[in-house]
């Protein structure tokens, strides 16, 4: 009865799935290793092999919503990140989850948001510790729902490791990825889709003279389906003609990229090791993001700067040298120093301006993920402001969703059974209907998460609101006189506004003290300011069931005028049509949300594991994904290989019925056996199956006798025998579903089926 009820399972799960080949932007990364064959949707006979131009699946990206990240990346959320090792520090079987932790900067570094008039000196109005006063170093190690925890590292610094894996990963390794690669133009009909993809110039040669045609012609490739995932401005959406609802143009902000290796050392002796630094003062107001202080590091950060295009211009008020006085008002009155705990003294004298780029900052959603045979995913289907990080994280969730079900319906059409196979429409509808309403929700809580940011200058006297009014007067006023005298009306205007910030907010007075008590009340409650993590928007959404249309603020979003003047409602629903996700807290059991997580140690013959594994680990190819479980392998014996089909998992808690003093009985063995057989059978030629029998030491050794020693020894092996080794995984059933004995995991790690 359990096997027939996996066997159902198993096929509404490409319900939640699909047909054909796929093509992605500029990387496809990681575990879609499916050979180029297909047949029609509806024709159950095994169609030979196409030809070598057509491809499963080809995804034109700008980086990690192009494609999946190995090794635990459904644990937890990759967070904001940085820096890469050297690769000796790493043993060669080491996941990404280890890589990131390595490269990560030490947690005292980045655990605190700073609000203060400088970074360094003047007045420091607030800070936040986002986590246990008891944290440390080895915040890394993880926690009790996941075996990993945020991470600090940059995208720029994360992408070459997860290129690193795809090359690894992928079937034709480097000829299977292609670099500076830009898709042009795309047309699909009912068997695929064709993509015209086009060499990027180099940037010594953007200004040759010649057209970016005729320096690279183009070529076509035919695939069966394609991933777009080139970006908010990529283009592929707008060519579909696919709409989106939202708040396009909630502020506009300009990055000025700079280094300076005695500032991060000044940051560390001063105590003003952070994250994030809030800055207000007479000269600029501006979010600073550390994305490097370690000792002997670069000294890598990001200063976030209001920008109010087109009455200023990048040219006039953001060039180079207006940077670099913008970046050291930020960092401190001209001429401080500071002295280090052996009391060296640090002048922060080398300032390095990198580049300045303008953004606009907004919160849309697509109407619509799927057009025909493309799929929408990362910031080419969702755009949110930054505040809570939830851009990076739910792209790389949009390919982690999608990847397993574009694997198994290409590997459904190859299979030699007429059995049951993944289609293209239920991949369509599962992909659209599991994966916009996560973006939805994730879209709202950003737009909440930037008011809260708000709370702060608001309590302080700058009021975001006058400042698009002022605006607003510089540039109607540009019809009577000229933009630059407009100009310089408006930056009149700003700079009369962060007066305030200079001694009547730092000196002993009565509105200055009124001012900093604010700021503190706000750093010293929860919800109060912006947050660091979220542990349920990230780990808690349930696919197949969204909230109701009564539990979101009604819309429309504001297209035009000025955000902050926009209405409560209008704000929290930030203008996005559609109900977003229902959370269930992080570890829950529920059909539909994320397996939760309980650590395991594997058993057999040999003993137990050296290493704990998670039950999310149950779903990669190998179970222990980033560790090898035995010291020795039986090499030429065990499937070292392990086949790339998607992985479902079967939880099986075993009782006091499967253990006496001398191991299982006879007839619970014979059981075991032939449920097992069941297993194999429920399961369809284009997935895995892996069962695992979870219990007590004892149980789980006494169920291991019917494993053979070798299967057991292999990490790819579909028969496990695992200790559950808190008893969390017991009590997980106990508590939330008593009722069960098993419960189906899908590739992705989300609960299938429960029974």
């Amino acid at each position: 009865r359990v096997s027939s009820g996996v066997r159902v399972a198993v096929r509404n799960a490409s319900r939640l799935a699909g047909d054909d080949d796929v093509v992605v932007s500029t990387i496809v990364v990681d575990r879609l290793g499916v050979s180029p064959r297909g047949r029609p949707r509806g024709d159950r006979r095994r169609r030979a092999r196409g030809p070598d131009d057509v491809h499963p699946a080809v995804a034109p990206g700008r980086g990690l919503a192009a494609g999946r990240a190995s090794s635990r990346a459904h644990h937890a959320p990759p967070g904001a990140l940085r820096e890469q090792p050297h690769e000796g520090d790493l043993p060669p079987d080491a996941g990404l989850d280890e890589e990131v932790a390595r490269a990560q900067p030490p947690l005292e570094d980045w655990r605190h948001f700073i609000y203060a008039t400088r970074m360094l000196g003047g007045v420091e109005l607030g800070r936040v510790d986002h986590f246990d006063e008891k944290a440390s170093g080895e915040a890394s190690k993880g926690s009790a729902v996941s075996p990993t925890s945020v991470a600090h590292l940059s995208q720029h610094r994360l992408e070459p490791m997860l290129l690193k894996r795809a090359l690894e990963a992928h079937p034709r390794g480097a000829a299977g990825i292609s670099l500076r690669t830009e898709c042009v133009d795309i047309a699909q009909d009912e068997s695929g889709v064709t993509a015209e993809l086009r060499s990027m110039p180099k940037a010594s040669n953007a200004n040759d003279g010649t057209s970016r045609e005729s320096r690279s012609p183009s070529r076509k490739l035919r695939a069966r389906f394609l991933v777009a995932a080139d970006g908010a401005r990529g283009g592929l959406r707008s060519r579909l003609g696919v709409k989106d609802t939202g708040s396009p143009a909630m502020q506009h902000l300009v990055n000025v990229h700079f280094t300076s290796r005695k500032l991060a050392d000044a940051l560390r002796a001063a105590n003003r090791a952070a994250m994030l630094y809030f800055v207000f003062n007479p000269d600029v107001v501006a979010v600073v993001v550390a994305h490097e202080l370690k000792k002997d590091g670069a000294g890598e950060f990001v200063a976030q700067i209001p920008f109010f295009p087109p009455t200023q211009s990048l040219e006039e008020d953001f060039c180079e040298a207006r940077c670099a006085e913008l970046v050291r008002a930020a960092i401190h009155l001209e001429g401080d120093s500071w002295r280090t705990t052996t009391e060296e003294k640090i002048v922060v004298d080398d300032v390095r301006i990198k580049h300045a780029r303008a953004w606009t900052m907004g919160a849309t959603v697509a109407d619509r993920f799927v057009d025909g045979r493309v799929f929408l995913a990362g910031d080419a289907a969702h755009a949110f402001p930054p505040a809570g990080g939830f851009g990076m994280n739910t792209g790389v969730q949009d390919a982690h969703n999608l990847a397993w079900k574009l694997a198994a319906c290409v590997g459904s059409l190859t299979s030699e059974s007429n059995a049951e196979s993944f289609e293209y429409d239920s991949i369509a509808a599962s992909y659209d209907a599991e994966r916009r309403p996560v973006a939805v929700a994730n879209a709202r809580v950003s737009v909440r998460n930037f008011f809260r940011v708000l709370q702060i200058p608001k309590a302080i006297g700058l009021e975001p609101a006058a400042a698009d009014a002022l605006h607003a007067a510089a540039k109607a006023t540009e019809a009577l006189v000229s933009r630059d005298a407009a100009r310089k009306t408006l930056n009149a205007g700003l700079a009369l506004g962060r007066a305030q910030c200079g001694a009547l907010l730092e000196t002993d007075n009565a509105l200055g003290n009124s001012r900093r008590a604010a700021v503190a009340r706000l750093c010293g409650v929860q919800d109060g300011t912006l947050s660091l993590q979220f542990p349920e928007e990230d780990l808690g959404f349930v696919y197949g069931s969204s909230q109701g249309s009564s539990e979101v603020s009604s819309l429309p979003g504001s297209r035009g005028g000025s955000f902050f003047a926009s209405s409560a409602s209008k704000v929290e629903s930030a203008g996005i049509v559609g109900d977003g996700a229902k959370l269930a807290p992080p570890n829950t059991l529920v059909l539909g949300a994320r397996l939760p997580h309980a650590r395991l140690r594997f058993a057999n013959v040999l003993g137990l594991a050296s290493t704990d594994a998670s039950t999310l680990d149950l779903v990669e190819r190998d179970v222990d994904d980033a560790h090898k479980l035995y010291a020795h392998k039986h090499d030429g014996f065990c499937r070292l290989t392990a086949d790339r089909a998607p992985t479902f998992a079967v939880l099986v808690s075993l009782t006091e019925s499967a253990e006496t003093t001398q191991g299982a009985t006879a007839d619970t063995l014979a059981a075991l056996e032939a449920w097992a057989k069941e297993i194999d059978e429920a399961c369809p030629d284009f997935a895995r199956l892996r069962l695992a029998l979870v219990g007590t030491e004892t149980q789980a050794f006494a169920a291991s006798r019917f494993f053979s020693p070798l299967e057991l020894a292999d990490a790819s092996s579909l028969r496990v025998a695992a200790v559950d080794r808190d008893g969390a995984w017991a009590t997980r059933l106990k508590t939330d579903c008593s009722y069960a004995n098993a419960v189906l995991a899908r590739p992705d790690g989300h609960v299938a089926w429960i029974g």
